[in-house]
């Protein structure tokens, strides 16, 4: 899951659920509210809930109601969290601390990749600009070398 500008939670990615689309939609816009994600936005600390069944903060997702146990790692950028990865299993009690340190690594590389990825694209922005930038500073100097295009 990805934090949009806005903060609003993105699935971007779900397996093995009977509709991948529909429990993702919900999942959108119930996952707003939650929480277990407000708690770790602010505290930045990993989740991991051995039974769903009994946790207060749960919000049941349409699709998802065969999930018994989840884990979340938060995704952190300069002490600010773009998203977090989760993960939920059929059997209670699943993950153990050797998974969450797993997920961790995983989700430092994710975080590495989606970084990268942000910077590359304001690279291009930015050297698109100068490009522009460069274009229009030659014609302003065509422009004043030739009066009657100055006009133009």
């Amino acid at each position: 899951m990805l934090l949009g500008e806005t903060g609003a939670p993105d699935i971007i990615a779900g397996l093995n659920y009977h509709s991948e689309e529909v429990t993702r939609k919900a999942a959108r816009e119930l996952l707003k509210n939650s929480p277990i994600l407000a708690k770790m936005a602010s505290d930045h600390k990993p989740v991991i809930i051995s039974d769903v069944r009994v946790h207060p903060g749960w919000i049941w997702v349409p699709g998802a109601e065969h999930v018994l146990s989840f884990m979340a790692v938060p995704m952190l950028v300069h002490n600010r969290m773009i998203g977090c990865l989760m993960m939920d299993h059929v059997v209670s009690g699943f993950f153990t601390q050797d998974d969450l340190r797993v997920a961790q690594a995983l989700a430092q590389q994710m975080v590495i990749a989606i970084e990268n990825a942000r910077l590359y694209q304001e690279a291009l922005m930015a050297a698109n600009k100068h490009a522009i930038l460069h274009q229009v500073s030659q014609e302003i100097v065509i422009a004043i070398q030739e009066p009657e295009l100055t006009y133009e």
